[in-house]
């Protein structure tokens, strides 16, 4: 009895194995399959594309924003009433486009391709991510229907890489005030590194709804981060907003250290035209500077802000005892 209850024992632990060993297999490979899974619900998620008058909506964006230079096409016709018209049903389009980032032998491929025939950066050669940055602008397009996503976008502002950053930089950008409050939070997040320089850029897009940030882009004139400092000079140029506060900042920031800091100070200085008055004795004072593009762009200045005072300032305006 006892030798056949140990057999009976030894039975059933073997099947209890057998029966462990098949649900292990069975879950290795549906975690090996999840992916995979994941993958597909997704695209059905996102397929097929929603279309206006013939065309898929990808075009649309890509249309929108043909110059991905440029400001935010606000007004841009046909291309807009069509993400207009797609509505909310664009954001996860839009946020899927955006996080696009190319395998790293693209990358290599492209910079090899730009080495040798002089071709126009990565981004502009692939297509994907042309897609990626004009999605980012199409926010501007949505309007109201964007504002569900700015959460998204807030974390993906911090999230690497930073041209991923970059690009939820611009479309909060694109929706405006509301889209304002996380582009400032980073900005003045010390940790954050790069992108807060894009971030300075991204506000200058902003244009009048940019005022609540300006304080702040003054105090990032001060940075040692000079990338920061330089894309917060240009911004203030751009927005032209508060000159009563900024150009005294920009007066200030003259006296940088950095010289591409001075002369993107000066720059916008020049873009104030005659409301930048105040800076004229500064900028005379860098006529005689030791770096030729310094003194040339503060040459540039004076002319935009009064030709007067140049021609009094410049050595070839001013008359020999001779004469």
């Amino acid at each position: 009895m006892g030798k056949r209850n140990r057999v009976a024992t030894c039975l059933a632990r073997s099947v209890w194995h057998d029966r462990k060993v098949r649900l292990r297999r069975r879950y290795l490979v549906l975690l090996a399959l999840l992916p995979i899974l994941c993958a597909l619900v997704w695209t059905c998620a996102l397929s097929p594309q929603q279309e206006y008058r013939g065309k898929k909506f990808s075009d649309w964006v890509v249309l929108y924003y043909p110059d991905l230079l440029g400001a935010i096409p606000r007004q841009n016709g046909e291309p807009r009433d069509a993400i207009h018209y797609i509505g909310t049903n664009a954001l996860p389009y839009l946020l899927e486009w955006m996080r696009y980032q190319p395998p790293q032998w693209k990358i290599q491929l492209y910079e090899r391709a730009n080495n040798v025939f002089g071709w126009p950066g990565n981004d502009w050669l692939d297509q994907k991510a042309v897609r990626a940055y004009a999605a980012a602008k199409a926010f501007a397009a949505l309007g109201p229907d964007g504002l569900g996503a700015i959460s998204q976008l807030s974390r993906m502002l911090i999230s690497p890489p930073v041209a991923c950053g970059y690009r939820a930089a611009n479309a909060l950008a694109s929706l405006g005030a509301p889209g304002l409050p996380p582009l400032l939070a980073v900005l003045t997040n010390r940790q954050a590194g790069a992108i807060r320089g894009l971030i300075a850029v991204s506000i200058g897009d902003m244009g009048s709804e940019a005022r609540p940030a300006v304080p702040l882009l003054v105090q990032c004139l001060s940075e040692q981060d000079y990338p920061l400092a330089i894309n917060a000079a240009v911004t203030l140029g751009r927005l032209r907003l508060a000159l009563d506060f900024v150009v005294p900042a920009l007066v200030k920031t003259l006296q940088a250290t950095n010289q591409f800091v001075r002369q993107m100070a000066i720059v916008s200085l020049a873009r104030f035209g005659e409301e930048a008055r105040p800076a004229l004795s500064a900028l005379k004072a860098l006529l005689s500077e030791s770096d030729p593009a310094t003194c040339a762009v503060a040459r540039q200045a004076l002319n935009e802000i009064d030709r007067k005072t140049l021609k009094k300032a410049s050595p070839e305006g001013r008359k020999t005892p001779q004469e």
